[in-house]
């Protein structure tokens, strides 16, 4: 898929509340992961409508008791990116050895680390706002 056939899968998503900023964080990120792939899936909240939103999924090389390996992984972008994080998870079958090894990873492969626990409070910190982001 190209990067111009990828970047068509946002006008699937209306909901994005600042479309401009999810554009050029999801341009940077495909340019420097070319092999990602961008796609629409439906979410939904307790009690709310479905609503599309972009999913990033590929593999990325990541340092594992000192061998570098390629990583599933997938982020969903929430219609209020950046304002909250992405949706990030471990794109691998569920491992309960690998949930109990890596602290970060949740069941259901969700990964939850400090930078994304922290984003929300810190959009509103100059010095980290130019830090939240997918690159």
């Amino acid at each position: 898929m190209d990067h111009d056939r990828k970047m068509a899968v946002l006008g699937q998503c209306p909901k994005y509340q600042f479309a401009e900023q999810v554009r050029a964080d999801m341009a940077a990120f495909l340019t420097k992961n070319y092999a990602v792939e961008a796609s629409v899936v439906a979410i939904s909240f307790t009690g709310m409508e479905k609503y599309n939103v972009v999913q990033l999924r590929g593999k990325l090389p990541i340092k594992l008791v000192s061998k570098t390996r390629p990583i599933g992984f997938k982020f969903l972008l929430p219609a209020q990116y950046p304002i909250v994080p992405p949706y990030v998870y471990l794109d691998e079958p569920e491992d309960p050895t690998v949930v109990e090894l890596l602290d970060y990873v949740e069941k259901n492969n969700r990964i939850k680390n400090d930078f994304i626990t922290n984003w929300a409070s810190r959009n509103n910190d100059p010095a980290w706002k130019n830090k939240l982001n997918l690159t």
